[in-house]
């Protein structure tokens, strides 16, 4: 799908690129339960076109999903060294 975006007499065509959720699965390495799962709880951005046709998710979203893991596991992370320092004082 194709979106055209006009912005002061400079047209840009800004390509979305759509995947299934088997697609995403196998990006993520996770299974196809698990991407659907995502998506019903919200963590993952998704379109639910129909029964059979099943989910659809922008490549956008899985970078967005991907980054706000690993601010999660940095702060986590983080957070586990606090801790440890305050053990050992």
């Amino acid at each position: 799908m194709c979106y055209v975006v006009a912005r002061e007499h400079l047209l840009v065509e800004v390509a979305v690129e759509y995947l299934t959720v088997e697609q995403v699965a196998e990006r993520m390495q996770v299974s196809a339960w698990t991407v659907r799962k995502w998506l019903r709880d919200g963590k993952l951005e998704g379109s639910y076109l129909s029964d059979r046709a099943g989910w659809r998710v922008p490549e956008r979203a899985i970078t967005a999903f991907l980054e706000g893991r690993s601010n999660r596991a940095g702060s986590k992370s983080s957070g586990d060294e606090a801790e440890r320092g305050k053990a050992a004082a």
